[in-house]
């Protein structure tokens, strides 16, 4: 499956919030929006999924020092 190259202005909002959302600094009505997107867009599920792997990345090598 491809990517769509540019995202929409629907999505260009919500990836303002995918850090907060990842962090889990939403409300619970925003989460439940932002996780209905995202599992609905692939350009969103795909950049949520980098994301997740570079935060995780970022604190294992935290980890490590």
């Amino acid at each position: 499956m491809s990517v769509q190259a540019r995202p929409s202005a629907r999505c260009r909002t919500l990836l303002v919030e995918l850090s907060r959302y990842l962090d889990g600094d939403l409300t619970p009505g925003r989460r439940r929006t932002v996780e209905r997107h995202i599992k609905a867009c692939a350009c969103c599920g795909t950049m949520s999924a980098r994301l997740t792997k570079t935060m995780a990345a970022c604190r294992a090598e935290g980890k490590r020092r």
